[in-house]
């Protein structure tokens, strides 16, 4: 666990070890002329793990895509209860040189007894147009017994990952959140740091990102007291990483953790940064009994069930945080017993935020989410005792329109099966804004309810346990961005195809725990994700565990952004909308009935350009850069109604060039440049783009 042991091994295996993790980097010479072609499904495959029966579903959409690799596996069949966070980073490099990084939880052997430790894997091309594990390709965060429950910090600019877990140092120990760097000297080991203890209570299940301000931001969880008490308090903690030293040097200005106040439900927050590294959004949901005292639970019972979602926002690298004014993204309506026997008046909104959710900022800096809802039945339905609950889910995603807020409806799953626990019928979503198009995409898993069901785990009582995919949306570049979402495409798709025979534990396939990076420019989507082979949660313990232990795969999975494309307009139907609350408060109708081939497919007119209007044939759009005065980088964004030759440069007062930012050939669409100032003074500048003839130009104010 700590610093000192880490770095007396670098001593010790120094010698013997010293730069072999840079061996063979450069050994793949491969005839890259006749790449291998993506999946679309129609053909034959071969199932990454040897499973008699287990055979890939093609559907009506040719819907098993992309590339697969195994990078590890794991008994520990929930790599996190609730929220995923970022589990996977990318770097894109140049051509081929690109490299993806993985954490995850690998519990060593088939009890829940058995040491658990997190491991860090690198995947790279491997020459051929698929994947292969990089040289010295998994290793271990630390030497300690136990830890898990991992989100990776992925500093995307210079190619370096921070994995972030909690972690005991031996059998019994209280748990701590620890953030961990490789060590210069033996890259196959990691020195690791402890978040300072602050109070009596343990701060667990990290969930972490970088900031270009250069810190690893980290939000932690309370252990909850015991089994009755839902309601806990977040902390927030952030260190200052260095590579070259491989060091972590605590930075919070009065030395101790940041605590948000105790009315959030366990594991379910996520983290994120905007590009400037000075805004920070915090999503978690938090109990309504503690916010509003809506308790139609026993007292004290578990409140996991009935939250509203918060976000809350710090607009100085996490110095200091704003909880006096959070955002109520979902403000439910609160049940109404008084207005009993009309039933309807007394349920109100019966919609309730799950522990799960993701927020990102967009280049713009407008703040996105999504996150779970499950459905409550209160009062007077025939069959349905009062004051329950299903688990049937629904996603959601939210942003700001001027003065209003907007809800829009990315999947919905029926009740069919039942989900293990901490789970939905869909839920998990991850959200990606892709900075070269300003499309939006969405990545989450939904349970299979059929047509065979042999396709999931029976049980002899009540409901079977669904056999879970992992599907992936879209909403399109403009001012339609958020608010239209594509019908998803299951991305897995997998299925139990021997009628005769029922699926034993280790005979399946349920995914898990999808997370794509937060950055992920270039022709892919990266995703990685756990395959369960016995659905349900194993590892629960008590009563609770559902299923059978067994070895999972933990899997990463290359998917072509332009092959989904494709497919959203074979396929052409936009997810249509549903209110969220009684009222329709909220509620987005697209004026177009969500029409698809009659208004431009994805693409439709408005989608490129600014939000109030769309390019006319033959013209450019340059915008503002942002931040404006900056120091030192700022984004300029531009949109193309045509492929086009582009040169962007930067000019000083005087007219001479600075920088060349582009000169290239590029595709239609919305693109964004970082410009990054480091070495300039400050003062005035102007941005030109010239794209076939036609030139604009645009003022910036370099302040430092």
């Amino acid at each position: 666990m700590k610093s000192f042991l880490s770095l007396v091994l670098a001593l010790l295996l120094a010698v013997t070890v010293t730069g072999f993790a840079d061996s063979n980097v450069d050994a793949k010479k491969y005839d890259t002329s006749n790449p291998l072609p993506l999946l679309r499904g129609d053909e034959e495959v071969n199932v990454p793990v040897d499973m008699p029966g287990f055979t890939p579903r093609v559907g009506e959409l040719d819907e098993l895509i992309g590339d697969t690799l195994i990078v590890g596996f794991s008994a520990w069949d929930a790599q996190h209860n609730g929220s995923s966070g970022r589990m996977i980073g990318f770097y894109p490099g140049s051509g081929d040189d690109w490299e993806a990084y993985v954490v995850y939880s690998k519990l060593d052997g088939i009890s829940t007894a058995n040491p658990r430790h997190v491991h860090y894997t690198r995947v790279m091309d491997d020459g051929q147009g698929g994947l292969m594990m990089a040289p010295n390709p998994s290793q271990v965060c630390e030497t300690d017994y136990r830890s898990g429950y991992t989100t990776l910090v992925f500093d995307y600019e210079n190619n370096v990952g921070y994995p972030t877990f909690h972690v005991a140092e031996n059998n019994g120990d209280d748990f701590v959140a620890a953030a961990v760097v490789q060590n210069p000297f033996v890259p196959t080991i990691f020195n690791s740091f402890d978040v300072p203890p602050y109070g009596d209570v343990e701060r667990i299940w990290p969930h972490s990102v970088f900031g270009t301000t250069n810190h690893v931001h980290m939000i932690m969880h309370e252990s909850r007291q015991d089994d009755a008490t839902a309601v806990t308090a977040a902390s927030y903690f952030r260190f200052i990483p260095d590579p070259v030293t491989g060091t972590m040097t605590p930075d919070m200005s009065d030395g101790e953790q940041f605590i948000f106040p105790e009315i959030m439900m366990n594991i379910s927050t996520d983290l994120t940064v905007d590009m400037t590294g000075d805004n920070l959004a915090l999503g978690m949901a938090v109990s309504r009994f503690a916010t509003i005292g809506e308790d139609f639970r026993e007292p004290g019972a578990d409140d996991q069930v009935n939250n509203d979602l918060y976000i809350y926002l710090s607009d100085d690298a996490g110095e200091t945080w704003d909880t006096d004014n959070p955002i109520d993204v979902t403000q439910f309506i609160p049940i109404q017993p008084a207005a009993l026997p009309d039933t309807v008046t007394a349920n109100q909104d019966t919609f309730r935020a799950y522990t799960d959710c993701s927020v990102i900022f967009d280049a713009e800096n407008n703040l996105h989410a999504a996150f779970t809802v499950g459905e409550f039945y209160f009062y007077g339905y025939p069959g349905i005792p009062d004051l329950d609950a299903t688990v049937t889910g629904r996603i959601f995603h939210h942003m700001e329109r001027g003065d209003s807020s907007v809800w829009t409806q990315i999947n919905n799953q029926p009740f069919v099966v039942r989900p293990e626990g901490w789970a939905r019928t869909t839920d998990r979503p991850n959200l990606f804004y892709d900075m070269d198009t300003d499309i939006l995409w969405c990545t989450f898993r939904a349970m299979d309810g059929g047509p065979d069901t042999t396709d999931f785990k029976t049980q002899a009582d009540d409901l079977p346990y669904g056999n879970a995919d992992i599907y992936v949306t879209a909403s399109p570049p403009g001012q339609y961005n958020g608010l239209l979402w594509t019908k998803p495409i299951n991305i897995t798709n997998t299925i139990w195809t021997d009628p005769n025979v029922e699926p034993v534990p280790g005979q399946s396939q349920s995914e898990s725990d999808p997370t794509i990076p937060l950055r992920c420019e270039g022709e892919y989507l990266m995703i990685s994700y756990l395959k369960d082979l016995d659905p349900g949660t194993a590892i629960a313990g008590n009563d609770q565990a559902v299923g059978e232990m067994t070895q999972n795969p933990m899997v990463v999975q290359r998917v072509s952004k332009q092959m989904l494309l494709d497919m959203f307009d074979d396929n052409a139907e936009w997810q249509h909308n549903y209110p969220m609350h009684i009222d329709s408060t909220g509620f987005w109708q697209d004026p177009y009935d969500y029409e698809w081939e009659g208004q431009g497919g994805f693409y439709r007119p408005g989608s490129v350009g600014d939000a109030s209007s769309s390019l006319q044939p033959h013209e450019i759009d340059l915008k503002q850069n942002y931040p404006n005065p900056f120091n030192p980088s700022t984004k300029i964004a531009f949109s193309l109604d045509r492929p086009a030759n582009v040169k962007l440069a930067v000019y000083d007062v005087l007219g001479r060039e600075v920088v060349t930012l582009l000169n290239r050939g590029m595709s239609a669409g919305s693109h964004n440049v970082l410009f990054l100032a480091e070495d300039l003074p400050s003062g005035v500048y102007f941005y030109k783009l010239n794209a076939n003839g036609t030139e604009k130009t645009r003022k910036m104010v370099l302040l430092k």
